[in-house]
């Protein structure tokens, strides 16, 4: 387990961000390409793999927490080009391991993360206002409160539980930086620069550019959730596990638009879903903390 203590200056230093760039992005998706379990992401993989057979082993060989040291090295502005150049350096003073590194990066960005970078920086911009509303509305309570199930906020220390993660940091005035990623799969990450503040990246939740929409439309609600929530509220979450548009959830569950418009705003004000503009419709979609609550014995 992972403790972030803080200061009441870092409390007034906690500042949401929509995107860390394509840097961090190919850098977590190198992670989910080198990871044998394909989770929501398997098509994009698969596609992504077909083109380039060669970059899973690549990738698995990457060391664990490969991406927080990009980062800490190259800076939160750094573009992918610049990354891979101060990579290339580092590679001419001996360090090779930055020289493999920087040929994936390239490979992987311009394969698997150029192509869909338009629609996954709306995706991110939307989850960026979402979480906003939610600080507004909260504060940081909430907003810590409905992140992810792996965080859990014991003021004024916020904890992260995962397999591979553990240490006690004070924050010190340096604040916290709240940014989503596409590519962050499981629990969140945490980066502790040398300078700035620190950064924590959580999931952003399934981005519709890279994953397949589909979800049985006649999928069981569970006892336990229709007791917590109701039976429609309910019924609307398990629709939603695949995404859908407002219409969609309409005919998926016998309701009007504007009913099923009415349950996706209480699901979203609590965190459990995110809805973006899509043209004339709005997809709603599951956050981290809406999967795990569908996903829970």
């Amino acid at each position: 387990m992972l403790r972030l203590r803080f200061s009441p200056s870092d409390l007034g230093r906690v500042r949401l961000r929509g995107t860390l760039g394509p840097l961090v992005e190919t850098l977590l998706a190198l992670q989910t390409l080198g990871s044998r379990d394909l989770g929501p992401y398997g098509e994009w993989r698969r596609r992504v793999l077909a083109r380039l057979p060669s970059v899973a082993a690549a990738a698995r060989s990457l060391p664990p927490g490969a991406a927080a040291g990009l980062y800490a090295q190259a800076g939160p502005a750094a573009t992918v080009e610049q990354a891979m150049l101060a990579l290339r350096r580092s590679h001419t003073s001996g360090r090779r391991e930055h020289g493999r590194l920087a040929a994936l990066l390239a490979v992987s960005y311009e394969s698997g993360i150029a192509p869909n970078w338009p629609a996954m920086l709306a995706h991110l911009d939307a989850e960026y206002a979402n979480r906003a509303r939610v600080l507004a509305e909260g504060g940081i309570d909430r907003l810590f409160g409905t992140l992810h199930p792996g965080l859990w906020w014991r003021p004024p220390v916020l904890e992260l539980h995962g397999p591979s993660v553990g240490g006690d940091h004070d924050l010190a005035g340096r604040g916290l930086d709240v940014v989503p990623a596409v590519f962050c799969l499981g629990v969140p990450e945490i980066f502790l620069p040398v300078s700035g503040p620190a950064v924590l990246i959580y999931p952003a939740g399934a981005d519709p550019a890279t994953t397949p929409r589909s979800a049985p439309a006649d999928a069981a609600v569970p006892d336990g959730l229709a007791d917590l929530l109701g039976q429609t509220r309910a019924a609307v979450l398990v629709a939603l596990a695949g995404g859908s548009t407002t219409g969609e959830l309409a005919r998926k569950l016998r309701i009007s638009p504007a009913g099923a418009s009415q349950h996706a705003t209480v699901l979203r004000r609590a965190g459990l879903i995110l809805s973006t503009r899509r043209g004339n419709s709005v997809l709603h979609t599951l956050t981290p903390l809406g999967s795990a609550l569908l996903n829970r014995p």
